[in-house]
């Protein structure tokens, strides 16, 4: 009996993740049909605000080797110590470690870039 109940329930699981997947994907449907339909109907429906709409600035300096190997330090660092923390101490340290990759992508347009 035990078996045919956790059957049971994996196959209400399953049942409920094609729902909502599917769901899901209707909404996406929609919503890109509904956008296509005023657009063609000369409705502007552009956003004019990053990250939506922006104008790319691709700028490569050495100073992006700081921003990779702080990014690979925290991939490697703060998994085990998310491991192992508790959730608060988790929580803290995924704070800091997003807010040092931030940092750390900013500095490669110099410092001033971190206040502008």
């Amino acid at each position: 009996m035990t078996t045919a109940l956790l059957s049971s329930t994996a196959t209400r699981r399953r049942a409920t993740t094609w729902v909502t997947l599917t769901a899901f994907l209707a909404l996406l449907v929609v919503a890109n049909r509904w956008g296509e339909h005023l657009r063609s109907s000369g409705v502007d429906i552009s956003v004019r605000f990053p990250p939506l709409y922006a104008v790319r600035d691709v700028h490569v300096s050495p100073a992006h080797l700081f921003a990779i190997a702080a990014g690979v330090a925290l991939l490697v660092w703060v998994p085990k110590v998310a491991s192992r923390a508790p959730w608060r101490t988790s929580l803290a340290v995924s704070f800091v470690a997003s807010a040092a990759w931030a940092v750390a992508l900013n500095v490669t347009r110099g410092a001033g870039a971190l206040v502008r």
